[in-house]
């Protein structure tokens, strides 16, 4: 039976898609980067080495294909670190065919340098979901951003070759599990969903889809303003604070319209209100 992580959702996205944002004041670094957000359309791709779960992106390797296959794997390995002469290099791969093993720590320090450069963009399918306020939003004291899926198909947008598009994250209770007998090449499409759309299921309550972009981590896209369609302030976001986002808003392009989350009366839940 094939696992969850085996195969991925390429079809179309839901029609809206969330961020939850924490806002700290006293924050500069996490101010400008919102400002940055409202007054100059950007928004900003993080690598895998800031995310709050150790095991995010962690993947199993495997080391599987003929006895030649391992002797070449082996050899270009080892080229890599410039380890002896050929000759040396080929005699140790031959040992490296017959134990795998041996691989690990060339093939994880491979992986962080192939794999830390992915930019990836999370995005939730919900709107009030109580644990993404906790968690996200600095326990509702922050906002959430509401972006309009469709205008990615309308107006198709691209970086360094690749589409910017939202895939769906799979939850799994195993890690994925990649060949290493192949070269770990980020522009390698499936290797990418495998690694950075695979999470544990003990995080399936965000509903997460992600944008992951090559060579992109630390580095901003220039969005289009229309793709920002609302944003949503926290049940218990200052004023202050609402009205800054206004203003940094009314300095740029984007022209949300917005909402306040609301205790709902009667059960444990929140309500998305709009609001002038």
């Amino acid at each position: 039976m094939a696992k969850d992580h085996d195969k991925f959702d390429e079809g179309r996205a839901p029609e809206y898609l969330y961020r939850y944002r924490s806002f700290h004041k006293d924050d500069n670094r996490n101010e400008e980067e919102i400002k940055t957000i409202f007054t100059r359309n950007e928004l900003y791709f993080p690598s895998r080495i800031f995310f709050n779960d150790p095991f995010d992106c962690t993947i199993r390797f495997k080391f599987e294909g003929t006895k030649e296959q391992k002797i070449e794997r082996g050899v270009e390995l080892l080229e890599k670190g410039n380890t002896g002469t050929r000759k040396g290099r080929k005699n140790f791969a031959k040992k490296i065919a017959k134990i795998p093993e041996m691989l690990t720590n060339k093939l994880e320090q491979i992986y962080e340098n192939t794999y830390s450069c992915v930019g990836v963009l999370s995005f939730a399918e919900e709107p009030n979901n109580l644990l993404m306020w906790s968690h996200y939003s600095s326990t509702h004291h922050g906002f959430c951003l509401k972006f309009k899926t469709s205008i990615l198909s309308e107006e198709p947008q691209t970086v360094g070759g690749f589409i910017l598009y939202p895939s769906r994250v799979q939850y799994s209770e195993e890690m994925p599990v990649i060949n290493t007998i192949k070269p770990l090449k980020p522009e390698n499409k499936e290797n990418v969903d495998k690694i950075f759309l695979s999470k544990s299921r003990h995080w399936d309550y965000e509903k997460e889809w992600r944008i992951n972009i090559p060579e992109f981590a630390g580095k901003t896209w220039k969005f289009p303003p229309e793709f920002l369609a609302g944003v949503i302030f926290g049940l218990r976001m200052p004023e202050r604070n609402r009205n800054r986002l206004r203003q940094w808003i009314k300095e740029g392009d984007c022209k949300p319209k917005f909402y306040e989350a609301r205790k709902k009366k009667n059960k444990y839940g929140l309500s998305i209100v709009p609001i002038s």
